[in-house]
């Protein structure tokens, strides 16, 4: 993610300084607006709005609810609130997080809760397109939805049932292994919400489990808490990337509810995820592309959002046999893996026998350009880079114009490849 712009609100300078201190050393553009929750602010030039909303919160929820109906309103409007009162609050808030854990942890959670907002917006814009594409159907019945589920990993704990008990309070099901191997295998065998790693005993066993979950792309994003007495251990684990560390009384007080809320969010997004890509295949399908980069582009106007499109073009270089099965073989086998590459909120269609565009909503174009340089390196440094002779691939990326169309963009992104 590129830089992200946050917005602090506070009545009082005191924690302005205090909730803009983590992001003093990451790519994130941070700045506070203080004054009285309620009159209203300006400044909506940014990405997330967080509220400090542990004095007031119901002031800074009826302050959030107006700033809502604002057209430009930030993608993100998050409460911070202290750890011990939980994460329930009123509905004005697309996030809640605790902040007095780890720093590292209130910059990771507003990242992707950021990530989560423009995943949703852009489900909601490929529904939309498609009900213009395909005829109309009944709506489904919906599932009932399982109940979380959190899994216990280590040694036994005198304080287990205590855990249950909270567990249950929450609703979610606990489940238990008592080695740290046997509780790796059973997160990749079974549908796992959460974790809760006992570190006594095995704590390098257990500090490498959190740390595992941040490295494993169907584990990432998943819960954990770290029990322990040790501050160091405490520190250790906040540092692998568990949301909660401590003793089992206060994980089971106060960490317990965060779990569940951050784990029901997880579950969520991964359910997003399912359906972008589902939808990106059936938009691609019908040759819907044009339609929904006109309905984003849309969108994007009226919020005042950058929007960016990146084409990647493959060919064989003087010498390639590039008519023989083999070549078209490896080409759209190269062309599959720049599809791979783009995440699942960017709708991507192929243009022609050796070009791929896609659709970056809410990315500025330095953010683009990353991405697309990623995209070269990995085709290059894999073995498309010799197939059936040299290739050469070509990179566009250009964003939106003021008062561009979509079809414009869409036109000047093609035309300027190879230009560069």
């Amino acid at each position: 993610m590129g830089a992200v712009r946050v917005k602090i609100r506070t009545p009082d300078p005191r924690i302005a300084r205090e909730l803009l201190a983590p992001f003093e050393f990451t790519r994130i553009e941070a700045a506070a607006s203080v004054g009285a929750f309620g009159g209203g602010f300006e400044g909506l030039d940014c990405d997330i709005v967080l509220y400090d909303a542990r004095s007031s919160a119901v002031t800074a929820a009826r302050e959030a609810s107006k700033l809502r109906h604002d057209a430009r309103a930030p993608l993100v409007i998050a409460a911070a609130v202290a750890r011990a009162s939980g994460p329930r609050l009123p509905p004005a808030f697309d996030l809640v997080i605790p902040v007095d854990g780890p720093p590292q942890s209130i910059v990771r959670l507003l990242e992707e809760g950021l990530r989560d907002t423009i995943g949703r917006n852009e489900l909601n814009a490929r529904d939309a397109t498609l009900a213009t594409l395909l005829p109309a159907q009944a709506p489904r019945r919906p599932q009932p939805a399982l109940p979380l589920r959190a899994l216990y990993a280590g040694q036994p704990h005198k304080a287990f049932l205590d855990l249950e008990q909270a567990m249950a309070e929450v609703g979610v099901v606990f489940e238990a292994c008592l080695t740290i191997s046997a509780a790796f295998d059973r997160l990749h065998e079974q549908a796992v919400d959460a974790l809760l790693v006992n570190l006594e005993g095995a704590e390098d066993a257990g500090l490498a489990l959190c740390g595992a979950l941040r490295r494993n792309a169907a584990l990432q994003g998943m819960p954990a808490a770290a029990l322990t007495n040790s501050a160091r251990a405490k520190d250790s684990a906040f540092a692998k990337g568990a949301l909660e560390a401590g003793s089992a009384s206060d994980i089971a007080q106060r960490g317990v509810p965060w779990l569940a809320y951050f784990a029901q969010r997880r579950r969520e997004r991964c359910e997003t995820q399912a359906r972008l890509e589902r939808c990106q295949a059936q938009i691609e399908s019908l040759d819907g592309f044009s339609a929904h980069l006109e309905r984003v582009a849309r969108q994007h106007t009226d919020a005042d959002r950058a929007l960016c499109l990146v084409a990647l073009q493959i060919e064989g270089l003087p010498g390639t046999l590039r008519a023989g099965t083999s070549w078209r073989k490896r080409l759209n086998e190269a062309l599959d893996m720049a599809r791979r590459l783009v995440r699942t909120a960017d709708c991507a269609t192929v243009v022609g026998p050796h070009t791929i565009v896609w659709m970056l909503p809410c990315t500025p174009l330095a953010e683009a350009e990353r991405l697309a340089s990623r995209a070269v390196g990995v085709l290059e440094h894999t073995g498309f880079a010799e197939a059936d002779g040299p290739i050469a691939i070509a990179i566009s990326v250009c964003e939106r114009l003021t008062g561009e169309s979509s079809a414009g963009l869409l036109r000047r992104t093609l035309e300027q490849l190879g230009k560069a």
